[in-house]
């Protein structure tokens, strides 16, 4: 939604159509089902070249590689959160030669930095950004330990807000 609003040219890829069709319904202009369709050949058709910027915010080392190797050169990978080998028994590996030969920036980060704050708020007090629109489910306090318990499981794309 922030590249969007930016102007780029956004290219969603998951493996759920419901998902999707949820990033359509937020301005994404592409969309790739990844179990239908390898979607660095696909990102690939689309630009050219490659794209620009590639964001994983899944953190699976599937994910992550299938990004960086989806870049232009000179392109930048934002990796928002990697599982732990625990929870996803597997090591992510960088494709080294890939980030070399291609002069690519990897980036590792936790989130929006809070320098950045001040123009992201003045976009949704001027109607650039729309946050509300990723809000999928309300629930109570009391409704937020099940909540957790179920994240594993496949629900309805965007995020959950509990009330207090």
């Amino acid at each position: 939604m922030i590249a969007k609003s930016r102007g780029a040219t956004v290219i969603a890829v998951d493996l759920s159509g419901n998902a999707l069709t949820f990033a359509l319904s937020i301005g994404a202009d592409h969309v790739i089902n990844a179990g239908d369709t390898n979607p660095v050949v696909a990102i690939r058709e689309l630009t050219g070249t490659g794209a620009s910027v590639t964001v994983d915010a899944l953190g699976s080392a599937i994910t992550s590689s299938q990004c960086i190797q989806s870049l232009r050169p000179r392109g930048h990978h934002l990796q928002i959160g990697l599982l732990p080998p625990v929870v996803i028994q597997e090591r992510a590996t960088v494709p080294m030669h890939t980030v070399i030969g291609r002069e690519l920036h990897i980036h590792g980060v936790h989130g929006m930095s809070a320098a950045d704050y001040p123009r992201m708020l003045a976009d949704i007090s001027n109607g650039l950004l729309h946050p509300e629109k990723l809000i999928a489910t309300t629930i109570s306090l009391e409704e937020a330990p099940a909540a957790l318990m179920a994240m594993d499981k496949e629900r309805a794309p965007g995020i959950t807000v509990i009330n207090l």
